[in-house]
């Protein structure tokens, strides 16, 4: 074989995807054509290819008389290897297919392709590259989405896994086999071997296979036209030229190539039967295009690694101004500003600052910059700067972990809705109904979390500047917070928004909680429905009232409705600190108590949360300073009043007393935090008494009464975790921190995500795993959640670093911009 290497794989791909149209084409249109004798044909045909270009080789058939002569069996036997695990495959299929459907079977049978990559870069060359399992990862996700199942096919479903898993061991075990073989000795003398044994494996599994296949024998007919000859014939020639190909492939590449060609050819095939052969299948869902693409990236993704190559060179990127990334100063000039701003973008843009030379590596930089941020290579490890912790880093956790929670509740409204009902023991008890475990899926509570922890977080540089009398930097702050707080909260949901409503016009929104997106014949009027309520949900003039939250809302996201509260709440918090600059830190406490109690009061919620979480920071602030400042009182004039033992015992004791204290503290604020709708079921152990106690302007009113005890937890939290110090490393750890890092995106992508996958595909898990029992119930809905969690994570985290960020620091600039030459 002299033929290129350049050349093997595109071959490869054309031969595939000519061969499986025109079988595609051939078994549509006529039940005369056998399977098993195509193979037996087309094994035939390479072994008489085989025999004639080794007959005519320099040695002809010496190196085979030799084998013979000198008693080599164990040489001869080793080329059965592949043929003996083709002929098992089929075997397993033919028996277990009366037990389970095609569909569920050949599913699982798809996991041979990542099974042999696994097996190559464990058997025959190490593989430690991240990127490359990610990518193998990436092909799993794509290939359940490109071929899951439209109906109800959990019928046999621990059948089809068993069986199609060892299908895909065993045909990635021939796949590693056949290429060693190929290379072990010349080429021919390797083919004439493998074939030798394809035809004697073939032949004798014919009859058999003829027989197991039971419902198409039956209704062959008994003579044989000849359009079918001729068509079992030229498939049969395909087939075998194929096979060649993927010889050729295997000696002067390896299986790891012939596994890219295959999967690339999955995609040929697919968009040429679309194209071709309309008529002979229905209509493609998306899901299956969004599937196929999954499947070209990853496999372009795999290709790049899967040899071990060098990244492509890179540069590291540095501003145009300043030393070291320094931002420019407020004096530089407009197009320096917006030079900086580009150089920014391209360093988060790329992996931590690194610009591709060439057109190449710009295109492997792209796909690494797909990739999640906390998937690192040894490249980018002294690269990184590991994030800094200061004393409120457990709110950015917090905020993490209940965005995490959000996404719980919202699958917990599309599949298990009556877990949110309140605990009573009689009416379908579930056990995460229980106080502090129903925290895990109702997300509600988290929404006042959000809010207390936004007022701490937005409050805390303020009134830090305040209480060191450094009014400058304090008027700084606060100008450049109120101008940049529209743009960072509103721009991310215009960019985010604008694919969701394109997202929606492919009718890709499946049934789910909050599916009620309008959908419009023309993307030219859809485009103008989604700019209009995009405009009147971002307008900072709107009345916003707390009554009926749903009502007035963003309807390509309904989950958005906190945005506009977020920004209120914000405005108010600016206007009060403004407000109370000049008093004392006791004053403005007691001012800012006052104010909170009042909003309260009158059902504001959402204010005494923002304005709770104000004087929380001042307390923090308070408290930080007396601590740094007071010193240590000197109790040696009373020594004689204690005992030695009983002081050393006090000392012992005391920490422990004071965790006890905080964390009982803890385990209350989260009680609170948990009351349930109690409007929807009137007794529940534990709520009942604290239902009865809330007041009675609230108890008047028919709709979100237990918001008030949720705002009072959440801030009663924040308040125990902010003095627990041992309990911050629940939300200061490197996952919570994550997850607060990409928090604003994750809120902003998973309610899309889980109307289109969430739902789309939750219909197709579930009827893997049945509807019918709660055990398969259960699994569904585990496998629905944690599946949509990768896809929300993923993301959410390209969504931070090419949108989040971006807009942060185009706010910043635009304000510095706009400040140029003002002194």
């Amino acid at each position: 074989m002299n033929l290129s290497p350049d050349y093997l794989l595109p071959a490869y791909i054309a031969g595939e995807t000519l061969r499986a149209n025109y079988a595609y084409y051939v078994f549509s249109i006529t039940s005369q054509v056998s399977p098993s004798l195509v193979v037996c044909i087309s094994e035939g045909l390479k072994f008489l290819l085989a025999f004639v270009f080794l007959f005519y080789s320099e040695d002809r058939l010496n190196s085979l008389w030799e084998k013979i002569e000198n008693g080599k069996p164990l040489e001869i036997l080793q080329y059965a290897i592949p043929a003996a695990l083709y002929l098992a495959n089929n075997l397993i299929y033919f028996n277990v297919l009366p037990f389970t459907s095609p569909e569920l079977l050949q599913l699982f049978v798809l996991t041979k392709f990542p099974a042999t990559a696994v097996l190559h870069h464990f058997w025959i060359r190490k593989q430690s590259n991240v990127y490359v399992w990610s990518a193998l990862s990436a092909l799993c996700v794509g290939l359940l989405i490109f071929n899951s199942p439209s109906r109800d096919i959990s019928n046999g479903w621990l059948i089809a896994v068993v069986a199609g898993v060892a299908m895909a061991c065993s045909s990635a075990l021939a796949n590693i086999f056949t290429e060693t073989l190929t290379k072990s000795a010349s080429f021919w003398e390797s083919q004439f071997w493998l074939y030798t044994w394809g035809v004697i494996l073939s032949i004798s599994s014919y009859p058999l296979a003829t027989v197991m296949g039971g419902v198409r024998a039956d209704h062959q007919p008994s003579t044989v036209s000849e359009n079918s000859i001729s068509s079992s014939i030229i498939l049969s020639i395909l087939t075998a030229a194929v096979g060649m190909n993927v010889a050729g492939l295997l000696r002067k590449r390896d299986s790891l190539t012939k596994l890219v060609g295959t999967l690339l050819s999955f995609i040929t095939i697919a968009i040429s039967q679309f194209l071709f052969f309309p008529e002979l299948h229905g209509p493609t869902p998306g899901w299956t295009v969004l599937g196929g693409c999954v499947i070209l990236v990853s496999t372009a993704y795999y290709d790049v690694y899967k040899d071990g190559e060098e990244v492509p060179p890179y540069i590291l990127l540095q501003s145009e101004e300043g030393s070291k990334g320094q931002s420019p100063s407020r004096a530089s000039s407009p197009k320096a500003l917006l030079s900086y701003a580009m150089s920014k973008f391209k360093t988060n843009g790329f992996s931590h600052g690194r610009q591709p030379r060439t057109l190449k590596s710009a295109l492997v930089a792209s796909l690494l910059a797909l990739k999640p941020s906390f998937i690192k290579s040894t490249r980018d490890i002294g690269l990184a700067s590991p994030r800094k912790q200061h004393p409120t880093s457990y709110l950015d956790g917090m905020r993490g972990i209940a965005a995490l929670w959000v996404m719980g509740y919202h699958i917990s409204l599309d599949w298990f809705p009556e877990a949110l009902r309140p605990w009573d023991g009689r009416t379908q008890p579930w056990i995460v109904q229980l106080p502090w475990l129903r925290l895990l899926i109702d997300g509600r509570a988290m929404v006042a979390v959000f809010f207390v922890v936004s007022g701490f977080s937005i409050s805390y540089k303020p009134l830090k500047l305040i209480r060191n009398n450094d009014i400058v930097g304090y008027s700084d702050a606060v100008t450049s917070f109120i101008f940049r707080r529209y743009l960072r909260l509103f721009l991310p949901i215009l960019i985010v928004s604008f694919f969701i409503m394109l997202i929606a016009h492919l009718r890709l929104v499946g049934e789910g909680f909050g599916s009620d997106v309008p959908l419009m014949p023309l993307i030219s009027d859809q485009f103008l429905d989604w700019w209009y309520e995009f405009r009147r949900f971002a307008s900072p003039f709107k009345a916003v009232g707390i009554k009926h939250l749903w009502d007035d809302t963003f309807p390509y996201d309904r989950n958005l409705w906190t945005i506009p509260y977020e920004f209120r709440g914000s405005m108010i918090i600016y206007l009060v600190i403004i407000s109370t600059a000049n008093f004392s830190s006791f004053v403005r406490l007691v001012v800012i108590g006052s104010l909170a109690a009042y909003t309260l009061y009158i059902y504001a919620w959402d204010l005494f949360i923002f304005l709770s979480g104000t004087a929380l920071a001042e307390i923090h602030l308070i408290l930080a300073r007396k601590s740094s400042r007071s010193p240590r009182p000197n109790l040696e004039p009373y020594k004689h009043l204690f005992s030695k033992h009983s002081s050393s015992f006090w000392a012992k004791c005391r920490p422990i007393v004071m965790k006890v204290f905080w964390f009982a503290n803890f385990l209350f604020a989260t009680f609170l935090l948990g009351m349930p709708d109690m409007e929807l079921n009137g007794s529940s152990p534990g709520y009942t008494t604290l239902w009865s106690w809330t007041p009675s302007q609230y108890l008047n009113l028919d709709y979100d009464i237990y918001r008030f005890w949720q705002a009072v937890g959440a801030v009663y939290l924040v308040a125990v975790i902010d003095q627990a110090k041992f309990l911050q490393p629940l939300f200061t750890n490197s996952v919570s921190q994550y997850f607060g890092k990409i928090s604003y995106a994750f809120y902003m992508v998973h309610g899309t995500v889980l109307k289109t996958w969430g739902w789309n595909m939750g219909q197709k898990i579930m009827n893997l795993t049945g509807r019918d029992t709660e055990w398969g119930y259960a699994i569904g809905g585990a496998l629905i959640y944690f599946s949509s969690l990768v896809l929300v994570v993923w993301i959410a985290d390209v969504v931070t670093r090419f949108v989040d960020e971006q807009c942060v620091w185009f706010g910043k600039w635009l304000y510095d911009a706009l400040c140029n030459g003002k002194k």
